[in-house]
Protein backbone atom coordinates (compact mmCIF):
# COMPACT_ATOMS: atom_id res chain seq x y z
CA UNK A 1 0.00 0.00 0.00
CA UNK A 2 1.47 3.37 -1.19
CA UNK A 3 2.17 6.16 1.22
CA UNK A 4 -0.93 8.97 1.35
CA UNK A 5 1.19 11.30 -0.08
CA UNK A 6 2.56 9.25 -3.30
CA UNK A 7 -1.38 9.73 -4.82
CA UNK A 8 -2.24 12.74 -6.71
CA UNK A 9 -4.48 16.18 -4.82
CA UNK A 10 -7.57 15.23 -6.31
CA UNK A 11 -7.23 11.28 -6.31
CA UNK A 12 -5.40 12.11 -2.46
CA UNK A 13 -8.45 14.20 -1.33
CA UNK A 14 -11.48 11.19 -2.80
CA UNK A 15 -8.90 8.58 -0.72
CA UNK A 16 -9.31 10.80 2.05
CA UNK A 17 -12.91 11.74 2.10
CA UNK A 18 -14.28 7.81 2.04
CA UNK A 19 -11.86 6.42 4.69
CA UNK A 20 -12.94 9.30 6.82
CA UNK A 21 -16.82 8.59 6.02
CA UNK A 22 -16.63 4.56 5.84
CA UNK A 23 -15.98 4.16 9.17
CA UNK A 24 -18.81 6.81 10.71
CA UNK A 25 -20.97 7.67 7.67
CA UNK A 26 -22.16 10.78 7.01
CA UNK A 27 -21.34 13.22 4.38
CA UNK A 28 -18.27 16.04 3.91
CA UNK A 29 -19.32 19.20 3.73
CA UNK A 30 -15.79 21.22 3.54
CA UNK A 31 -12.59 21.10 3.19
CA UNK A 32 -9.44 20.80 3.27
CA UNK A 33 -8.87 24.08 5.03
CA UNK A 34 -5.05 24.89 4.89
CA UNK A 35 -3.11 26.58 7.79
CA UNK A 36 0.59 26.69 8.29
CA UNK A 37 1.13 23.35 9.11
CA UNK A 38 -1.87 21.61 8.88
CA UNK A 39 -5.41 20.69 7.27
CA UNK A 40 -9.19 20.32 8.13
CA UNK A 41 -11.50 18.50 6.92
CA UNK A 42 -15.12 18.83 8.04
CA UNK A 43 -17.90 15.98 7.45
CA UNK A 44 -21.35 15.99 8.78
CA UNK A 45 -22.48 12.40 10.77
CA UNK A 46 -25.65 10.61 10.07
CA UNK A 47 -26.80 10.97 13.44
CA UNK A 48 -30.00 12.67 15.09
CA UNK A 49 -27.80 15.96 15.96
CA UNK A 50 -26.39 16.69 13.01
CA UNK A 51 -22.92 16.08 14.77
CA UNK A 52 -20.12 17.80 12.49
CA UNK A 53 -16.75 16.79 12.67
CA UNK A 54 -12.99 17.94 12.10
CA UNK A 55 -10.30 15.50 10.64
CA UNK A 56 -7.20 17.38 11.26
CA UNK A 57 -3.94 16.05 9.07
CA UNK A 58 -0.39 17.21 8.47
CA UNK A 59 0.22 19.29 5.44
CA UNK A 60 0.64 17.11 2.67
CA UNK A 61 2.07 19.88 0.26
CA UNK A 62 4.70 20.56 3.39
CA UNK A 63 5.83 16.97 4.72
CA UNK A 64 4.33 14.94 1.63
CA UNK A 65 8.33 12.96 0.96
CA UNK A 66 9.86 10.18 2.26
CA UNK A 67 12.23 12.35 3.84
CA UNK A 68 9.76 14.73 5.38
CA UNK A 69 6.68 12.79 6.33
CA UNK A 70 8.37 11.73 9.68
CA UNK A 71 8.37 14.73 10.54
CA UNK A 72 4.19 15.82 10.14
CA UNK A 73 4.02 12.27 11.98
CA UNK A 74 6.07 14.15 14.80
CA UNK A 75 4.15 17.18 14.67
CA UNK A 76 0.72 15.40 14.80
CA UNK A 77 2.13 13.48 17.66
CA UNK A 78 3.03 16.73 19.68
CA UNK A 79 0.33 18.15 19.17
CA UNK A 80 -1.87 14.80 20.59
CA UNK A 81 0.44 14.79 23.51
CA UNK A 82 0.10 18.27 24.98
CA UNK A 83 -4.00 18.51 23.96
CA UNK A 84 -4.58 14.85 25.90
CA UNK A 85 -3.07 15.94 28.81
CA UNK A 86 -5.48 18.77 29.05
CA UNK A 87 -8.54 16.66 27.79
CA UNK A 88 -11.01 17.11 31.09
CA UNK A 89 -10.52 21.05 31.20
CA UNK A 90 -14.16 22.23 30.09
CA UNK A 91 -12.66 25.07 28.25
CA UNK A 92 -9.89 22.91 25.72
CA UNK A 93 -11.08 21.96 22.06
CA UNK A 94 -9.91 18.20 22.80
CA UNK A 95 -9.42 15.55 20.32
CA UNK A 96 -11.68 12.34 20.64
CA UNK A 97 -9.99 9.78 17.98
CA UNK A 98 -6.88 9.12 15.66
CA UNK A 99 -7.31 7.75 12.35
CA UNK A 100 -4.46 6.70 10.00
CA UNK A 101 -5.02 6.66 6.21
CA UNK A 102 -3.04 5.62 4.15
CA UNK A 103 0.56 6.05 6.43
CA UNK A 104 -0.99 9.65 7.27
CA UNK A 105 -2.60 10.42 10.63
CA UNK A 106 -5.98 12.18 11.31
CA UNK A 107 -6.88 13.52 14.60
CA UNK A 108 -10.40 14.17 15.15
CA UNK A 109 -12.53 16.73 16.97
CA UNK A 110 -16.03 18.32 17.48
CA UNK A 111 -16.46 20.69 15.04
CA UNK A 112 -17.19 24.48 16.64
CA UNK A 113 -20.04 26.35 15.43
CA UNK A 114 -17.29 28.93 14.58
CA UNK A 115 -14.09 30.44 15.83
CA UNK A 116 -13.21 34.03 18.07
CA UNK A 117 -12.62 35.55 14.69
CA UNK A 118 -16.00 35.51 13.89
CA UNK A 119 -17.03 37.44 16.42
CA UNK A 120 -14.29 40.30 16.36
CA UNK A 121 -15.69 40.39 12.82
CA UNK A 122 -19.66 40.70 13.89
CA UNK A 123 -19.34 42.90 17.19
CA UNK A 124 -22.89 43.26 16.75
CA UNK A 125 -23.31 39.38 17.64
CA UNK A 126 -22.92 39.97 21.33
CA UNK A 127 -22.28 41.79 23.93
CA UNK A 128 -19.71 43.66 26.00
CA UNK A 129 -20.47 41.56 29.11
CA UNK A 130 -20.45 38.09 26.79
CA UNK A 131 -16.87 39.59 25.82
CA UNK A 132 -15.83 39.46 29.12
CA UNK A 133 -17.32 36.48 29.72
CA UNK A 134 -15.07 35.12 26.88
CA UNK A 135 -11.62 36.47 28.43
CA UNK A 136 -12.22 34.62 31.22
CA UNK A 137 -13.18 31.18 29.92
CA UNK A 138 -10.03 31.88 27.49
CA UNK A 139 -7.76 32.66 31.12
CA UNK A 140 -9.15 29.98 32.79
CA UNK A 141 -8.14 27.38 30.01
CA UNK A 142 -5.32 29.08 30.68
CA UNK A 143 -4.53 28.19 34.05
CA UNK A 144 -6.05 24.79 33.83
CA UNK A 145 -3.64 23.73 31.36
CA UNK A 146 -1.03 25.37 33.15
CA UNK A 147 -2.37 23.28 36.18
CA UNK A 148 -1.89 20.40 34.06
CA UNK A 149 1.83 20.90 32.65
CA UNK A 150 0.82 22.64 29.49
CA UNK A 151 2.47 25.81 30.52
CA UNK A 152 2.03 28.31 27.36
CA UNK A 153 -0.16 28.07 24.70
CA UNK A 154 2.20 29.97 22.45
CA UNK A 155 0.10 30.18 19.24
CA UNK A 156 -3.31 32.01 21.14
CA UNK A 157 -5.23 34.05 18.33
CA UNK A 158 -8.73 34.30 17.76
CA UNK A 159 -8.47 31.73 14.90
CA UNK A 160 -7.31 29.39 17.89
CA UNK A 161 -10.24 29.92 19.92
CA UNK A 162 -13.79 28.39 18.82
CA UNK A 163 -17.25 29.10 20.45
CA UNK A 164 -20.88 27.33 20.73
CA UNK A 165 -23.57 29.38 20.41
CA UNK A 166 -25.70 28.20 23.53
CA UNK A 167 -28.80 29.48 21.70
CA UNK A 168 -28.93 27.97 19.21
CA UNK A 169 -27.35 24.39 20.57
CA UNK A 170 -29.07 24.55 24.20
CA UNK A 171 -32.15 27.46 23.54
CA UNK A 172 -30.21 29.42 25.96
CA UNK A 173 -31.77 33.42 25.70
CA UNK A 174 -29.34 35.62 25.28
CA UNK A 175 -31.24 37.78 27.66
CA UNK A 176 -30.52 34.83 30.77
CA UNK A 177 -27.94 35.61 32.92
CA UNK A 178 -24.18 33.86 32.53
CA UNK A 179 -22.23 32.36 29.60
CA UNK A 180 -24.53 32.24 26.20
CA UNK A 181 -21.32 31.07 24.24
CA UNK A 182 -18.96 28.76 25.83
CA UNK A 183 -15.38 28.98 24.43
CA UNK A 184 -12.37 26.18 23.39
CA UNK A 185 -8.94 26.96 22.99
CA UNK A 186 -7.41 24.65 20.33
CA UNK A 187 -4.09 24.11 18.58
CA UNK A 188 -2.01 23.13 20.77
CA UNK A 189 0.39 21.91 17.89
CA UNK A 190 3.51 24.32 18.99
CA UNK A 191 2.42 24.81 23.04
CA UNK A 192 5.57 24.93 24.98
CA UNK A 193 7.59 24.84 21.89
CA UNK A 194 10.14 27.31 23.67
CA UNK A 195 11.37 24.56 26.07
CA UNK A 196 10.36 21.44 24.20
CA UNK A 197 12.24 22.20 21.12
CA UNK A 198 16.22 22.30 20.32
CA UNK A 199 17.09 24.52 19.26
CA UNK A 200 14.80 27.15 21.07
CA UNK A 201 11.47 27.52 19.18
CA UNK A 202 9.95 30.83 21.30
CA UNK A 203 7.66 32.07 18.27
CA UNK A 204 4.01 32.24 17.41
CA UNK A 205 1.96 34.39 15.31
CA UNK A 206 3.59 37.86 14.84
CA UNK A 207 0.03 40.01 15.42
CA UNK A 208 0.56 38.18 19.16
CA UNK A 209 4.21 37.59 19.70
CA UNK A 210 5.50 39.16 23.12
CA UNK A 211 8.87 40.99 22.65
CA UNK A 212 10.91 37.81 24.40
CA UNK A 213 9.57 35.75 21.33
CA UNK A 214 11.25 37.30 18.72
CA UNK A 215 14.70 36.14 20.49
CA UNK A 216 16.86 33.17 19.65
CA UNK A 217 17.90 33.01 22.64
CA UNK A 218 16.81 30.57 25.12
CA UNK A 219 13.64 31.75 27.83
CA UNK A 220 14.31 30.10 31.64
CA UNK A 221 12.37 26.82 31.46
CA UNK A 222 11.54 27.15 35.28
CA UNK A 223 9.69 29.67 35.13
CA UNK A 224 6.11 30.28 33.53
CA UNK A 225 6.24 32.36 30.69
CA UNK A 226 3.66 35.10 29.96
CA UNK A 227 3.69 34.66 26.23
CA UNK A 228 0.08 34.02 26.70
CA UNK A 229 -0.51 36.47 29.09
CA UNK A 230 0.48 38.92 26.22
CA UNK A 231 -1.32 37.84 23.91
CA UNK A 232 -4.74 37.62 25.59
CA UNK A 233 -4.15 41.51 26.16
CA UNK A 234 -4.20 41.76 21.91
CA UNK A 235 -7.22 39.83 22.17
CA UNK A 236 -8.93 41.90 24.69
CA UNK A 237 -8.18 44.56 22.61
CA UNK A 238 -9.48 43.58 19.74
CA UNK A 239 -12.95 42.44 21.31
CA UNK A 240 -13.26 46.11 22.93
CA UNK A 241 -12.44 47.73 19.17
CA UNK A 242 -14.44 46.26 16.93
CA UNK A 243 -10.94 44.27 15.55
CA UNK A 244 -8.12 47.10 15.72
CA UNK A 245 -4.83 45.65 17.32
CA UNK A 246 -2.87 47.89 19.70
CA UNK A 247 -0.75 48.68 16.52
CA UNK A 248 -3.29 50.86 15.27
CA UNK A 249 -5.16 48.71 12.04
CA UNK A 250 -7.57 45.97 11.98
CA UNK A 251 -5.49 42.62 12.24
CA UNK A 252 -7.72 40.93 9.84
CA UNK A 253 -7.11 43.26 7.37
CA UNK A 254 -3.53 42.60 7.77
CA UNK A 255 -2.83 39.15 9.11
CA UNK A 256 -2.59 36.63 7.53
CA UNK A 257 -0.49 38.15 5.00
CA UNK A 258 -1.03 38.03 1.57
CA UNK A 259 -0.28 39.92 -1.47
CA UNK A 260 -2.75 42.16 -1.83
CA UNK A 261 -1.56 43.86 2.00
CA UNK A 262 1.41 45.93 2.25
CA UNK A 263 4.54 44.03 2.17
CA UNK A 264 5.61 45.54 5.74
CA UNK A 265 2.75 43.91 7.47
CA UNK A 266 4.61 40.26 6.71
CA UNK A 267 7.65 41.45 8.49
CA UNK A 268 8.77 40.41 11.79
CA UNK A 269 10.64 43.79 12.15
CA UNK A 270 7.57 45.53 11.88
CA UNK A 271 5.89 43.35 14.35
CA UNK A 272 8.84 43.49 16.64
CA UNK A 273 9.32 47.15 16.64
CA UNK A 274 6.01 47.24 17.80
CA UNK A 275 6.52 44.53 20.29
CA UNK A 276 9.20 46.64 22.37
CA UNK A 277 7.62 49.68 22.00
CA UNK A 278 5.69 51.63 24.98
CA UNK A 279 2.02 50.30 24.65
CA UNK A 280 -1.05 52.59 24.28
CA UNK A 281 -5.35 52.24 23.53
CA UNK A 282 -6.40 52.84 20.46
CA UNK A 283 -9.36 54.80 21.79
CA UNK A 284 -11.11 55.84 19.19
CA UNK A 285 -12.76 52.72 18.47
CA UNK A 286 -13.21 51.49 21.48
CA UNK A 287 -15.13 50.60 24.33
CA UNK A 288 -13.76 49.67 27.46
CA UNK A 289 -15.50 47.93 30.28
CA UNK A 290 -14.43 49.69 33.80
CA UNK A 291 -10.40 49.06 34.44
CA UNK A 292 -9.75 47.20 31.57
CA UNK A 293 -7.50 49.47 29.68
CA UNK A 294 -5.04 50.23 32.72
CA UNK A 295 -4.94 45.89 32.47
CA UNK A 296 -3.84 45.60 28.59
CA UNK A 297 -1.43 47.58 28.85
CA UNK A 298 -0.36 46.07 32.17
CA UNK A 299 -0.28 42.86 30.43
CA UNK A 300 1.71 44.49 27.31
CA UNK A 301 4.22 45.73 28.93
CA UNK A 302 8.09 44.83 27.59
CA UNK A 303 9.60 43.46 30.77
CA UNK A 304 7.73 39.84 30.86
CA UNK A 305 8.51 39.99 34.67
CA UNK A 306 5.68 43.09 35.02
CA UNK A 307 3.08 41.64 32.81
CA UNK A 308 0.26 40.37 35.48
CA UNK A 309 -0.41 36.58 36.71
CA UNK A 310 -3.21 34.66 34.85
CA UNK A 311 -5.21 34.77 38.55
CA UNK A 312 -4.25 38.73 38.58
CA UNK A 313 -5.49 38.92 35.35
CA UNK A 314 -8.89 37.39 36.12
CA UNK A 315 -9.64 39.29 39.08
CA UNK A 316 -9.53 42.06 36.95
CA UNK A 317 -11.62 40.54 34.79
CA UNK A 318 -14.40 39.20 37.49
CA UNK A 319 -14.38 43.10 38.78
CA UNK A 320 -14.82 44.54 35.47
CA UNK A 321 -17.97 42.03 35.24
CA UNK A 322 -19.35 42.57 38.36
CA UNK A 323 -19.35 46.06 38.27
CA UNK A 324 -20.98 45.93 34.69
CA UNK A 325 -23.49 43.03 35.55
CA UNK A 326 -23.50 41.06 38.51
CA UNK A 327 -26.37 39.03 38.05
CA UNK A 328 -24.09 37.92 34.65
CA UNK A 329 -21.19 37.03 36.67
CA UNK A 330 -23.10 35.15 39.49
CA UNK A 331 -24.97 33.52 36.67
CA UNK A 332 -21.26 32.78 34.87
CA UNK A 333 -20.08 31.59 38.48
CA UNK A 334 -22.25 28.79 38.68
CA UNK A 335 -21.94 27.52 35.24
CA UNK A 336 -18.24 27.67 35.52
CA UNK A 337 -17.90 25.74 38.97
CA UNK A 338 -20.38 22.72 37.34
CA UNK A 339 -18.57 22.41 34.23
CA UNK A 340 -15.02 22.45 35.97
CA UNK A 341 -16.74 20.18 38.88
CA UNK A 342 -16.22 17.13 36.10
CA UNK A 343 -12.38 17.90 35.39
CA UNK A 344 -11.36 17.13 39.27
CA UNK A 345 -10.03 13.50 40.26
CA UNK A 346 -8.11 12.52 37.67
CA UNK A 347 -10.24 9.87 35.68
CA UNK A 348 -8.58 8.38 32.51
CA UNK A 349 -9.77 8.39 29.05
CA UNK A 350 -8.99 4.53 28.23
CA UNK A 351 -10.06 5.42 24.96
CA UNK A 352 -7.95 7.69 24.33
CA UNK A 353 -5.07 6.80 26.15
CA UNK A 354 -5.27 3.70 23.55
CA UNK A 355 -5.39 5.89 20.84
CA UNK A 356 -2.05 7.70 21.58
CA UNK A 357 -0.26 4.87 22.70
CA UNK A 358 -0.94 4.08 19.01
CA UNK A 359 0.29 6.81 17.53
CA UNK A 360 3.31 6.48 19.77
CA UNK A 361 4.04 3.25 18.09
CA UNK A 362 3.29 4.14 14.78
CA UNK A 363 5.52 6.94 15.01
CA UNK A 364 8.25 4.64 16.32
CA UNK A 365 8.13 2.24 13.42
CA UNK A 366 7.61 5.17 10.94
CA UNK A 367 11.24 5.53 9.30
Amino acid sequence: MKPLYEFDEETRRIVIENELLSRRGGEMFSGPLEGAYGQVYFFLLEDSTGTRIAAKCPKVRRYGSADLARVGIEQVLYELEKTHAIYSVPWINRFFDVQIIYGWPFLLSRCRMGTLQDLVSSQDMWTISDRLTCLIQITRALQMARERGVVAHQDLKPSNIFFDDLQKIHGVPKTSWGMHFHFFVGDFGIADAFRDFAPTKNSGSRPYMAPEQYSDSPIDTQENPSFDCFALAVIAHELFTNGYHPIGVKTADVWPWHRLVPRKWDRAATWRKWADSEKGIFVEHGEFPANTKDLIIAMLSTDASLRPSLDEVERHLWDALDRLEPLTAEGLRLQINHLESFSKGGARWEHMDDRLEELRVFYANTK
